[in-house]
Parts: C-alpha cells; structure tokens; sequence
C-alpha cells in the first residue's frame, strides 16, 4: 500500500476541516433558528487549525483551497450577521432571557445581602 503524499495529506486534512467548519455551521445556524442554545467555544481553535493547515502547504496547494476557504468566511459573516441582528432577549422556548446584572452586582430578586 503506497503511502500519501505529505502535502496531499495536509491538503485534504485543510479540506477536511474546512468541510467540517462548513457543517459545524450549519448545525449553529439551524439551532439558532429553532430558538435552541448554541456554544461556540471552540470554534476559533478550528478556524486557526485550517489557517495553520492552510499555511502549511505550498502556494500553489494553498490557493486550490481559496474557493472554499473564501465560501467559509462568507459564511461566517452571515451568521455572524444574523447573530448580531438577533434581539437580547431572543431565548429558547420555555427559557426566559437572561437579565443582565445591574450596577452593584445583584441579580434581580435577590435580597441585598446583609451588613
């Protein structure tokens, strides 16, 4: 069995994880329309993942990748777009928004504390 070339390997490894960006999302988005929670921590080690990837392969591999690259970024900002354009008290059903905490630090309805 004929192994793969190391520039072949870290050009489908960027693939790879560029796809899975791509999927990853999608998946964000689709919760996001449902009113469901999302966490997205995490995801710009993914992206710095790609971008070492990416950097890694010589000019000519790199720029095969820019097509999909440029359709993530796109990608991104309209979600990022959407995201922003969301109102604060945009919640999942049967969650109520979260309050932001008030000068002096008390979460509303919680007794001051006692001196």
């Amino acid at each position: 069995m004929a192994s793969m070339d190391p520039t072949a390997h870290t050009r489908q490894s960027a693939v790879d994880l560029a796809e899975g960006l791509a999927r990853t999302l999608r998946i964000a988005e689709a919760l996001h329309t449902a009113r469901r929670h999302i966490d997205l921590a995490g995801l710009d080690d993914l992206v710095g993942r790609l971008c070492a990837r990416a950097l890694d392969l010589p000019p000519e591999q790199g720029r095969t990748l820019r097509p999909s690259l440029v359709a993530l970024c796109e990608q991104a900002d309209r979600f990022a777009d959407t995201l922003r354009a969301t109102p604060p008290d945009h919640a999942p059903p049967g969650h109520a928004p979260r309050d932001p905490v008030p000068r002096g630090g008390r979460t509303p309805g919680t007794p001051p504390p006692d001196h």
